[in-house]
């Protein structure tokens, strides 16, 4: 599961690296005309800037111990190349957080005691408006899931962040997928967990 998850992640990464600088569509003989063109193109990307939350192994997380230094790495260069195109924030906790400083920029950093990587999965689901869906993904213990649920849900009302309305029903946030239209597919997985 570790290793499918970390390569889901990887192929995002260079997906979103490969999409970054794209050359104009056609250069502009004016100088005025190209300031202009590039002003334009710098607003568009501002206001189509996403914020990106990671989540950062713990060093005391045995879990992770055969990979953290791969993670730590790739989030590192994904955090570093992402700068200035995307908002990126990586929840570390207080003994992990050495293994991040002075390789990316520590404005970056914010201390959290998150029991798990893959926030997408418990955290709640924007889609049209925030839902917190019941996070149980068959191939954990519900004591497990809880016991993450539970560490994130408490990050956020210390740090008095909305959880938004609960739902019971069972999808966990990688099994969901949005258009920010009002469109929304979830996997047939979503079926198997509420069979109700």
């Amino acid at each position: 599961k570790i290793i499918t998850k970390y390569l889901t992640v990887a192929l995002l990464f260079f997906t979103i690296t490969s999409c970054g600088d794209e050359e104009h569509i056609r250069p502009s003989q004016d100088f005025e005309q190209e300031k202009e063109i590039e002003l334009s193109q710098s607003q568009a990307v501002s206001e189509s800037q996403q914020a990106i939350v990671l989540a950062a192994p713990s060093i005391h997380n045995p879990y992770y111990s055969s990979v953290f230094s791969n993670i730590v790495e790739f989030q590192i260069n994904f955090a570093n190349q992402i700068q200035g195109r995307d908002e990126v924030v990586i929840l570390v906790d207080r003994d992990t957080r050495s293994h991040y400083a002075g390789k990316v920029p520590e404005h970056i950093l914010v201390e959290a005691q998150i029991e798990d990587i893959w926030i997408r999965d418990f955290a709640p689901v924007v889609a049209g408006s925030q839902v917190k869906f019941d996070y149980l993904p068959d191939y954990l213990r519900a004591t497990d899931a809880n016991f993450i649920d539970n560490s994130f849900e408490r990050w956020l009302r210390q740090n008095q962040m909305p959880i938004g309305p609960k739902s019971r029903l069972i999808l966990d946030g990688g099994n969901v997928v949005d258009n920010g239209k009002g469109r929304v597919i979830v996997t047939d997985r979503f079926l198997y967990d509420n069979p109700h």
